[in-house]
């Protein structure tokens, strides 16, 4: 009886380490994703003639959303 409680308590401990994990994992994809975007969004302002203001306005878009993701993977 006591065995069976302790495979219970390990086999949950198993699956939230392994959410935990996931969550982390998914984390890391995301700001991956949005470095990457900001890194190629930095080159594109630095080479195009465009209207700085319309450019910084994307990018502060663009850091809004990625701030909005880290706050929801909380």
């Amino acid at each position: 009886m006591i065995e069976n409680k302790e495979q219970i308590i390990l086999n949950q401990w198993q699956v939230c380490v392994e959410m935990a994990n996931s969550i982390s994992q998914r984390r890391d994809t995301s700001n991956n994703v949005f470095i990457t975007l900001n890194i190629a969004f930095s080159g594109f302002m630095l080479n195009s003639s465009a209207s700085l203001i319309l450019l910084c306005f994307i990018g502060f878009i663009l850091c809004i959303i990625w701030f909005s993701f880290i706050n929801n993977f909380k």
